[in-house]
């Protein structure tokens, strides 16, 4: 994904579905595992991360709706990511605009709230 995201020139982000506390934070080993892994804990077999990226290329694995073509195994692109109010709120660096942000010279960044949507565009 990630040099998938360089050639494209866009930052990847990664979603936490893991089940922590919000005191607890994961070092660097538990982010490792849960990319290795589909349940790092409890969270019916999803992947404990999951990368997204501007124009990133992606299939279903479920039905979302039969009427409208966006069934399991249908291809579509990501055309947009809709943050969580929370996630630059209280003078948390926004990344997105900041070409000096450190997130920005790793090229990926783990965001702290599930983003309220992820807009995608399905093929056909």
């Amino acid at each position: 994904v990630l040099r998938d995201a360089v050639a494209a020139q866009q930052m990847v982000v990664f979603v936490q579905a893991v089940d922590v506390s919000r005191s607890h934070e994961l070092t660097r080993e538990e982010y490792f595992r849960a990319l290795q892994v589909l349940s790092m804990t409890n969270t019916g077999k999803l992947m404990g991360m999951c990368p997204l990226y501007i124009g990133m290329r992606l299939r279903l694995t479920a039905k979302f709706s039969g009427k409208h073509k966006v069934v399991q195994d249908a291809i579509g692109t990501v055309r947009d990511i809709i943050f969580d109010e929370r996630e630059f709120a209280c003078g948390r660096d926004d990344w997105r605009d900041d070409d000096s942000h450190p997130g920005r010279a790793a090229g990926s960044i783990c965001l702290r709230y599930l983003p309220r949507g992820v807009v995608v565009e399905f093929d056909g």
